[in-house]
């Protein structure tokens, strides 16, 4: 089977033949969007999801969202029912499970024009039946499918192998990665490949950074921090005055087997956007040891703020990094090499520095929300044809 991808290689050499395509002759649309966990949470998903239903609403398109009304694996404090953020309407539901996706979820027809899944999760059998129940157009997002962890990696990969694809039959799926396209191809499958959204944050008014080292992301087993802290280590045997930042929320527990942290790093916990692009902004190298991601949003969002990336070269980082052009690649379990080459990084001459640096502003531009939010218009589109050829009827979307 085959993937859809935006302009030859890769998706991004087609989104300005979108831009703007969708702002002339649209009646406006009401789009479901249904997310597992959503503001105010954080987390890849989460931000994927909100920017698009964000960018769609200033398109003058209506947006729902129906998430979980409680953070999965997170407590038992319970959000209100009705919510809002901006002119985004939430219904929050409630879950059979405090640690799975299993949602108690009946809604109203509304007329809705598409149903949007961001994930894969126990959303799926009941968007799928809500949308052959309505007649209109399901659109799934794959968000790193369900291998970005290694928990219940058995009952997964089962799953993955007998059940999955016939829960997509009818179902339009997205890609949000080249790799997640070539996973849905091995089992029949098609896609295509439409990264997330990513908030830009842009340069410093001054380039002053006096963070050496950042890490933005989970403190999570997956993460590939214990390998961080042991380049870091060697580093510092050869510059002792660098200092790593970690920024991120201790999701799972992994803080405490790190501790007591390495001379030079401190963990900030959890922080506010403005905080986080503060020190983006303040930070020279940002570092991605990450064994397993579905997407790059924190690495989008570091090369946007102009720190150069060092990444893990695993599948979802290289397809966003080009390695010695827009940030490098590297092997965090090769610990030697890799403290060698940040001490490269952190004597690159400024000329050096400047063109990896404007390749990589470049780069995260391919990500604004806008642009990715055409492409998802776009695609509504498509479903809607497809359904009107098998029987279903065409959304009032789209005219």
């Amino acid at each position: 089977m085959s993937h859809g991808v935006y302009g030859g290689d890769i998706w991004s050499k087609g989104l300005d033949f979108c831009t703007g395509r969708y702002r002339i002759g649209i009646v406006e649309m009401r789009i479901l969007m249904a997310s597992r966990q959503f503001w105010p949470f954080n987390g890849g998903i989460e931000s994927a999801s909100l920017l698009m239903a964000q960018s769609l609403v200033q398109m003058h398109h209506q947006v729902e969202v129906v998430t979980l009304d409680q953070r999965i694996r997170g407590g038992q404090k319970r959000l209100p029912r009705r919510d809002q953020i901006g002119r985004i309407q939430i219904h929050r539901v409630s879950s059979l499970s405090n640690k799975y996706c299993l949602p108690i979820w009946r809604p109203p027809q509304r007329g809705y024009d598409v149903i949007h899944l961001h994930g894969i999760d126990g959303f799926l059998e009941l968007v799928h039946w809500f949308g052959m129940e309505w007649k209109i157009p399901v659109v799934l997002h794959s968000h790193g499918l369900i291998f970005h962890t290694p928990r219940l990696l058995p009952v997964k990969n089962w799953y993955w192998q007998h059940m999955f694809s016939r829960r997509v039959r009818g179902v339009t799926v997205i890609a949000s990665s080249v790799n997640d396209a070539r996973k849905l191809g091995e089992i029949g499958i098609d896609s295509t490949v439409v990264p997330n959204p990513v908030r830009l944050i842009g340069l410093p008014l001054e380039d002053d950074r006096p963070i050496d080292f950042i890490y933005l992301g989970r403190i999570a087993q997956h993460k590939g921090l214990m390998e961080l802290l042991q380049v870091f280590k060697l580093v510092r045997q050869w510059c002792p005055k660098v200092n790593l930042v970690l920024v991120g929320e201790d999701w799972d527990g992994t803080l405490k087997s790190l501790m007591p942290l390495p001379r030079g790093v401190t963990w900030t916990g959890v922080v506010t956007e403005a905080e986080k692009w503060s020190l983006l902004q303040s930070s020279k190298i940002a570092v991605f040891p990450s064994h397993a991601e579905g997407f790059g949003v924190a690495v989008v969002e570091a090369l946007s703020a102009g720190a150069l990336v060092m990444a893990n070269a695993i599948p979802a980082y290289g397809e966003i990094i080009s390695s010695e052009e827009n940030g490098f690649l590297c092997d965090y379990r090769d610990t030697g090499t890799t403290a060698q080459l940040l001490l490269r990084l952190l004597e690159l001459d400024n000329g050096q520095r400047a063109r990896v640096q404007a390749n990589g502003i470049a780069t995260a531009s391919l990500y604004d929300p806008a642009r990715i939010a055409n492409l998802i218009l776009d695609l509504y589109a498509r479903a809607g044809r497809s359904d009107l050829r098998n029987g279903r009827r065409k959304y009032a979307g789209i005219r």
